[in-house]
This record gives structure tokens, sequence and C-alpha cells, in this order.
């Protein structure tokens, strides 16, 4: 069964959630937005399971970090309950929003879990080095 257009606009809502709870700091809203043992793929060593992302996006805002995540270019795939999507995001940094901070695409593995869709793992590549 191919993606319905409900389950796309719940994959983009997925996606914006995921946005605004790490912009905000929200660590819980963070880590709901993926499966119980859900990766994240970036800078650093990956991080697995719920509670690995909480705890990053509360130190994250703990650091006083603020930040913008701005995403676009949608191309999701999939049927059934399994899905991927690829997205363009750039990260900035509040205190100095010219400059971005990063620049680059998503590469999700999203999974419906209980009705709502999760990212299974979601990765985020660099489009040049970081400073």
């Amino acid at each position: 069964m191919t993606l319905s257009l409900e389950d796309r606009l719940d994959i983009l809502d997925l996606a914006a959630r995921y946005s605004h709870a790490s912009d905000h700091g929200d660590g819980r809203a963070l880590a709901d937005t993926f499966t119980e043992d859900g990766i994240f793929e970036g800078a650093g060593e990956p991080r697995r399971g719920r509670a690995a992302h909480e705890a990053a996006t509360n130190a994250l805002a703990a650091s006083g970090l603020v930040l913008r995540h701005f995403v676009s270019n949608p191309v999701i795939e999939g049927d059934g309950d399994r899905a991927t999507m690829k997205l363009y995001v750039e990260v900035k940094n509040l205190a100095d929003p010219t400059t971005p901070m990063l620049v680059g695409c998503y590469y999700d593995e999203l999974q419906r879990v209980d009705g709502r869709w999760k990212f299974a793992r979601r990765r985020v590549e660099t489009d040049y080095p970081q400073a």
C-alpha cells in the first residue's frame, strides 16, 4: 500500500515537531519523535534510544545555545508502515544568525508505531566542514 496524503502530512508534521522541540530545548518532545530504539547520526557518536535523545537535547538547552532549524524540499517514499524522507536542513545560531551553523541534508528512516510516524533512524550530513 502506497503512502496516503494523510501519511505524508503526518511525516511532515513529525519533521516540524522535531525541529521545534530541538529549538526550544524540549528533550521529552524531541525524544517522542523517535521509536524506542531510534538512532540519530551526526557529528560524534550515534545516539540510540529516547533517553539519550532527551538528555542530549536538554544538555544543549542548558548550554544556552539558541538554535533555529529550517528544513525544505522533502522527498518522501514508502508504503505500509515504513518510509524514507530526505530534507535539506539549515541550522542557525540566533547569537549570529547571518552565518549558518550547519547546511546539509537529513536522511530519515521512518516507522509507523501505534498509528504514529516516528524516526527509526535520522542521519544528518553536512554539505561542507563545520568550523
